[in-house]
């Protein structure tokens, strides 16, 4: 499908839910609130955007804010090019939205990374435990911005006992 075909598409499925724009070459931009976000995906879906690629959580401590970026795309003949890259903003204090599992399956498990590696809760998702970090994680999620990787990792090396030798280079 042609990109501006495509932008009119998502622009009369989705109404007052979501600000279409064109991002790029066969790519789409919806911004949405979390409010209107089940709606806006559901409409996607029932215009071609079936399956779900994957979703980008990125941390925004200067504004203090969360934003999600959920990347849908089709496998139908003649939109298999297209992608709706469907955005909204979260508080950092209370990042909360609704699951999309109703919509796009894949969404459970793209959700459990997100909730790990972010800590945003997914409501309605039934499978938000750890994925990649070990059982017993305590502390703030990896991927926060104001998160001390450097401090953890000297902390493992110190509790494993493991010495890192630096080696001069000509």
């Amino acid at each position: 499908m042609k990109d501006d075909e495509a932008l009119r598409l998502v622009q009369a499925a989705l109404g007052a839910l979501g600000e279409v724009s064109a991002a790029d070459r066969n790519r789409l931009r919806v911004r949405t609130t979390v409010e209107k976000l089940p709606d806006a995906a559901a409409r996607l879906k029932a215009a071609g955007f079936d399956y779900m690629q994957t979703i980008i959580g990125t941390d925004y401590p200067a504004t203090g804010e969360l934003e999600l970026c959920y990347v849908v795309g089709s496998v139908k003949e003649g939109m298999r090019n297209n992608v709706a890259m469907v955005f909204l903003r979260l508080p950092k204090e209370r990042p909360v939205v609704g699951t999309l599992k109703d919509v796009w399956p894949a969404a459970l498990l793209f959700e459990r990374e997100e909730w790990e590696m972010l800590g945003i809760r997914f409501e309605g998702n039934p499978d938000l435990k750890p994925l990649y970090l070990p059982e017993d994680w305590n502390e703030i999620p990896p991927l926060l911005k104001d998160y001390r990787l450097k401090r953890w990792v000297e902390d493992e090396r110190r509790s494993h006992g493991l010495v890192v030798e630096h080696v001069e280079h000509e």
